[in-house]
This record gives C-alpha cells, sequence and structure tokens, in this order.
C-alpha cells in the first residue's frame, strides 16, 4: 500500500465542495467517533505532564485527531491518502498545535517525526486502520512505533467486528 492507492474507507463530517467531498452517514459516522471517544478517555486519565506528544497514524480526514489534539502539547496526524489530508488541512486544523504528514507509517517509517517532531510520543492511535494492512506491514509498522513511543506510552488501536460493521459498509473487504 502506498500514498497513491487508499485501500481505506474515509469518513468525513462536512461537505467540501471544492475538493467533491459528501459528508459521510451519520449511522458511519457515530461508528467512527465513538472509537476517538474511547480514545480520549485513555488520554484523560493520564497525567497532564504526560500529554506531550499525540500521533494519530491513520488518521484520514483528521476529525479525530483534532478532537484529541486539545488534550496534547503536540498533535500529529499521519496519513497516505493526500485528499484525505488536504481535507484535514482545511476542516480539521483550528489550532497551531495539530500538523498533519502525508507519509505511510509502515513503509516510510516515521522518518519525518525526527526533525521537526523528535520522539518521544506518548500517545498513539490506530482507530480503524490496522486491520488495512499486510500483516508484514503491521509488524514492521509496531516495530516503528516502539522506537518511536516513550516507554510509558499508551498506544490505543481498535478495529471492526465484521458481523457488526459489515452492515455500514457492506462493499468494504477489511470488514
Amino acid at each position: 500500500m502506498n500514498g497513491s492507492e487508499s485501500t481505506r474507507e474515509q469518513f468525513y463530517l462536512y461537505d467540501c465542495p471544492s475538493l467533491g467531498i459528501t459528508k459521510t452517514d451519520p449511522q458511519f459516522a457515530a461508528w467512527h467517533l465513538k472509537n476517538y471517544v474511547l480514545a480520549m478517555t485513555y488520554a484523560m486519565d493520564m497525567p497532564r505532564a504526560s500529554r506531550r506528544r499525540y500521533l494519530d497514524v491513520g488518521c484520514g480526514s483528521g476529525y479525530g485527531t483534532e478532537i484529541l489534539s486539545t488534550l496534547f502539547d503536540v498533535s500529529i496526524g499521519l496519513d497516505s491518502d493526500p485528499k484525505a489530508l488536504i481535507y484535514a488541512e482545511k476542516m480539521h486544523r483550528r489550532n497551531e498545535r495539530l500538523v498533519y504528514f502525508e507519509g505511510d507509517a509502515a513503509t516510510d517509517g516515521l522518518e519525518w517525526s525526527r526533525e521537526e517532531f523528535p520522539p518521544p510520543f506518548n500517545f498513539c492511535t490506530m482507530i480503524e486502520f490496522i486491520e488495512h494492512l499486510p500483516a508484514e506491514s503491521a509488524e514492521r509498522l509496531f516495530d516503528k512505533l516502539a522506537m518511536v513511543m516513550s516507554p510509558d506510552g499508551l498506544l490505543v488501536i481498535t478495529t471492526p467486528i465484521s458481523r457488526t460493521t459489515t452492515g455500514l459498509n457492506p462493499e468494504n473487504r477489511f470488514h
């Protein structure tokens, strides 16, 4: 999987005619938002001093990254879909502590973080993302995350359960 081919569905909270984007069905939107609310509860349980750097791998259109960015000093959204990132910059970048980067975390690695935003990251999310990676790419990604996360960092991963999500998006072969 590379930046030119997206194997993921994207969730859009708002219409964006200039990008040809129509907002996502409300039922599908609620499914995705609840996962970021879950991640937020974990983040809020962390001591404030530990909430420095947040990384959202597979951030998509950026809605969840923006939600959680209010809790951290620096928040970074990473995705391989350029159109989703343009949308994220336009619709979900309402504070200066939040930035989005294009890249495939499993193949490109997280080298971009070393210059402007050096590790460690205290909190990382992969919301409805890991199931889109081949097993070997997922293994590489976990190895890379182990190198950039703080020893006491927290990684929150959600993945769909086919029998409950297939009805929301039946043509998605990953669910």
